[in-house]
């Protein structure tokens, strides 16, 4: 945080990096200022936009990336120094491709660098040094990140702006062209496990996201067909979804919060219209219309009488669907406040778009015609939002990934976690208390998973695990993947908080947190509370992310309540002052931007506006302007509103040219008007809209930099699946090397996916694939259909079956 707030650390740092090192300098100068820009406390700190700040600057000195390399191949430079300080270097330019994705790795002059370098890698450094990988890896997202490295078919050209080549290029909420779009949308089918790990990735990522948007896409284009009577709900067993749908939604006002950003507040028609406000109350808390996080579209300008339907002879396969709307914009709930539901006159909820740029969008479409709101019924993009944007940001380590998609998977699972280079293990943990003092297993030899199981099993008998579960032990604590398979019943649970207990039992290894995550938030509970029922850790050790426990045991132990903990550090003196001159910034931007489009005052501001810029057309309506202040009709507002609602109304006036007008022409010049004046005020807000978006993206890197010190103290975090994709800032930042996931046969791949992170080093699963499967909305995507997709196939199950 103070590389953005002091300068002179700034000018300190240019003249290091500007500095003309040579061989003989290069040790006392670029090794160090290498292995801190590589270092993981940088890598992972939570502050990630000064972080982007500190690499723009190194960026922008290429004399040292130049200066670097020569050095390296200079030969009076020691080996020992160019080998200590190559993977610091590679690992600085894999980071700058990652977090500069728009700036480095279209410059030339990077993949220029990052070929040179491999060479050199290629002839002057050990394979087992990971240089060469990381510099394949930086190569790759380059030749993706440029077309012309990363060549495709464009004879068709694309089906829609939406439908790129590269996941990480598609826009995670849709876009109008999109659901605009007839023809299906490019699928793979699930990759071999043998495959390069972006080809699963891209899957999961398209797969998902169908099965997410889907009901939405089939909704939109059958509600919204020109033809279709929109009175008359479907049949009951069609394919078509349920939806919610509310006509003549109006936009009431764009108000934000430094929690959640631009929100803009859209007031629509009571679904029950005439009941009391108790029984709406009742009614709207039993509903889950407009959950928050569920994904909305307004539909705007919306022709609702049913048209005939074509005329044969036309296009059997068309690209576009006809939709009897102007546009379509698409957002998330971010705001279901009952008290603003239950008016008998109308509800209100607050939407978040993707980018607050789109406002101006939003605003033209809503300023005149009918505007139709839609959800699909039941349907919950708040679980896949998160996950979907964790698999475009998706990184994990090679040896982890070789694990999971590599040519021979079993052989690379036995390999030892990284973090466990020791040969024999602390287990005395494992003896039952009644023999504690009748077995040593302070060192056991632990080689091999069949060494370790052979020593355990000798003295079965006095342990509190039995012969299986030494087995499932065993291969846990000896190779960095481990599935752990069994029907109910056979303590598959306990044996994974025994092994966490190993884990912890070994002094002398830093293994940080770890991280325990659940499908459902029962099975979590159950798993934190079975490691406080066998004294494995204190509650003081445990720290369980998310609001949906039912535990009372574990309320102590909830990231909510120890925040509120007086012997718990709250935010530093640094971090208060800062969040302080963003509430502040924010506030300033409310009351001087988002102001001007409050209904309430609506109809002042575009009066005040059409008497400076469209003065003589004002007064042929309003009457003279007063010249004192430029824009006050004599009379006051009041009267001069009034006048100009008569006016568009098609009331009778004075004898100027504006009240001759018809009605009709009248609408059309004030539709006219108001697109100018939206667009006027949108311009004024963009800049506005961006710098709050900034002040929330900071304050939200400050609130994880609280969470993740909280975090840091505890031996034990527990989260849902759901709850880590949603906290995927901060499980990158926690960066945990060992994850245990308990029901794996029940979690989707890309679940599990989003709790891996470039510093996994050990991944535990335990399930019964036999049981379960994941849950998918679309029956087409899954294995049951027999198309090829599987995406209810998990990675327990792809694992087991490999």
């Amino acid at each position: 945080m103070l590389f953005t707030r002091e300068p002179h650390i700034t000018d300190k740092l240019t003249c290091i990096l500007e500095l003309r090192f040579t061989p003989s300098t290069f040790q006392q100068v670029a090794k160090p200022l290498l292995a801190l820009l590589a270092s993981t406390t940088l890598v992972h700190s939570p502050h990630a936009s000064d972080v982007r700040a500190l690499l723009r600057l190194v960026w922008s000195c290429p004399l040292f990336f130049k200066r670097t390399m020569d050095c390296l191949n200079d030969p009076q430079l020691l080996s020992d120094v160019k080998h200590d300080s190559a993977p610091h270097f590679a690992a600085l330019l894999l980071l700058l491709v990652k977090k500069l994705p728009s700036v480095v790795p279209l410059d030339d002059m990077c993949y220029d660098l990052l070929g040179r370098f491999r060479d050199w890698g290629h002839q002057n450094l050990p394979t087992t040094s990971g240089v060469v990988a990381m510099l394949n890896e930086a190569m790759e997202l380059c030749e993706e990140f440029v077309p012309s490295r990363a060549p495709h078919d464009k004879a068709i050209g694309p089906r829609h702006d939406n439908d790129k080549p590269n996941v990480d290029d598609i826009q995670v909420l849709p876009t109008d062209d999109e659901m605009r779009c007839a023809e299906e949308p490019y699928l793979p089918l699930h990759p071999d496990s043998p495959s390069d790990a972006g080809a699963h990735v891209s899957f999961h990522f398209r797969a998902m996201r169908e099965d997410a948007l889907a009901q939405m896409r089939r909704g939109l284009q059958w509600w919204l067909h020109p033809s279709t009577d929109r009175f008359v709900p479907p049949p009951r067993h069609s394919d078509k979804p349920r939806l919610n749908v509310a006509v003549q939604v109006s936009l009431r006002q764009v108000h934000g919060s430094i929690h959640k950003g631009v929100l803009f507040q859209v007031r629509g028609p009571q679904p029950w219209p005439h009941e009391t406000k108790a029984n709406l109350t009742a009614l709207w808390e039993r509903d889950r219309r407009y959950a928050v996080g569920s994904l909305v579209c307004i539909a705007t300008e919306v022709t609702m009488s049913p048209e005939p339907d074509a005329e044969p002879g036309g296009d059997a396969f068309p690209r576009r669907a006809p939709l009897a709307c102007h546009s379509l914009v698409f957002g998330t709930v971010a705001v279901r406040d009952t008290s603003l539901l239950v008016d008998p006159d109308g509800f209100c909820i607050s939407i978040k778009l993707i980018r607050p740029t789109e406002a101006p969008r939003i605003m033209r479409a809503m300023s005149h015609g009918l505007n139709v709101l839609l959800e699909v019924q039941n349907s919950f993009f708040t679980g896949y939002e998160p996950i979907l944007r964790s698999l475009q940001a998706h990184d994990v380590a090679p040896r982890l990934r070789e694990c999971l998609y590599g040519t021979d998977p079993a052989a690379t699972w036995t390999q030892r976690p990284a973090y466990l280079t020791r040969t024999h293990l602390q287990l005395q943990c494992l003896v039952h208390p009644d023999h504690h003092h009748d077995v040593n297993l302070r060192q056991v030899p632990a080689a091999s998973k069949d060494g370790l199981a052979a020593q355990l099993r000798a003295v079965m008998d006095k342990l509190v695990l039995d012969a299986s579960q030494i087995d499932a032990f065993a291969a846990a604590m000896t190779q960095q993947m481990c599935l752990i398979q069994g029907p109910p019943g056979t303590g598959k649970s306990y044996v994974g908080t025994r092994i966490v207990d190993g884990i912890l039992a070994q002094t002398g290894v830093t293994v940080g947190p770890i991280l325990v995550v659940c499908y459902t938030n029962h099975a979590l509970d159950q798993f934190l509370e079975g490691l406080l029922d066998d004294h494995i850790v204190r509650p003081l050790d445990i720290v369980r992310v998310g609001s949906r426990s039912k535990s009372a045991r574990l309320d102590e132990c909830t990231l909510f309540h120890l925040r509120k903990m007086e012997h718990f550090a709250g935010p530093t003196r640094l971090e208060s002052a800062t969040h302080g001159k963003l509430v502040r910034t924010c506030r300033d931007i409310e009351e001087r931007t988002f102001s001007s489009f409050h209904q309430d005052t609506a109809l002042a501001k575009f009066l005040q506006w059409l008497a400076q810029s469209k003065t003589e057309s004002f007064e042929g309506i309003c009457g003279p302007v007063d010249d004192e202040d430029g824009f006050h009709v004599q009379g006051g507002h009041k009267a001069q509103e009034k006048l100009f609602k008569k006016w568009e109304q098609g009331g009778k006036g004075w004898s100027s040219t504006m009240w001759k007008m018809n009605k009709p022409g009248r609408q059309a010049l004030l539709r006219r008007w108001r697109h100018e004046f939206v667009e006027t005020c949108s311009r004024r807000a963009l800049h506005d809209f961006d710098v709050y978006q900034e002040c929330v993206t900071k304050a939200a890197e400050i609130q994880t930099a609280q969470n993740l010190r909280l975090l840091g103290r505890a031996k034990i975090v527990g989260m849902t699946t759901t709850g880590c994709a949603l906290n995927q800032e901060l499980v990158r930042c926690l960066a945990p090397k060992v994850v245990l996931c308990e029901e794996a046969g029940e979690v989707l791949e890309a679940h599990l996916l989003s709790c891996l992170t470039a510093a996994t080093e050990h991944v535990i699963q335990i399930g019964d694939h036999k049981q379960l499967r994941p849950l998918v909305s679309e029956f087409k995507l899954s294995i049951d259909a027999n198309n090829g997709f599987n995406l209810d196939v998990s990675m327990f199950e792809r694992l087991v079956q490999t």
